[in-house]
C-alpha cells in the first residue's frame, strides 16, 4: 500500500491532530469506525476492513464489528514510511 505524503493526501498535521487526539493521563482514546479509520488512511471503508482482516493494519473485531485506535495507525504509517523495504527511499 502506498502511504501519500501530507501534500498528496490533502491531510495537513492538523486534521492528523485532530484526528489523533491527545488524551490526558488515564483518560481512554476513543475507538473509531471503519469509516472514520479510512478516513485518516485515506482509502475506501471496506478496503480498511479488508487490510484489518488480513493482518496489514492494526484493527479489532469485536461484537462482528471493526474498531481502530488512531494511535495504532499513526504508530502503523510512520513504522511503514521508515521500514526497510519502503520503495520510496
Amino acid at each position: 500500500m502506498k502511504v501519500h505524503s501530507e501534500h498528496e493526501s490533502g491531510v495537513d498535521t492538523a486534521q492528523r491532530a485532530d484526528l489523533i487526539e491527545k488524551r490526558e493521563v488515564g483518560e481512554m482514546e476513543r475507538p473509531m469506525t471503519p469509516p472514520e479509520a479510512a478516513n485518516l488512511l485515506r482509502v475506501h471503508p471496506k478496503t480498511i476492513k479488508r487490510m484489518a482482516g488480513r493482518g496489514e493494519v492494526p484493527g479489532h473485531f469485536r461484537f462482528g464489528r471493526w474498531y481502530f485506535y488512531a494511535s495504532e495507525l499513526d504508530c502503523w504509517m510512520r513504522r511503514e514510511i521508515h521500514s526497510s523495504h519502503c520503495p520510496c527511499r
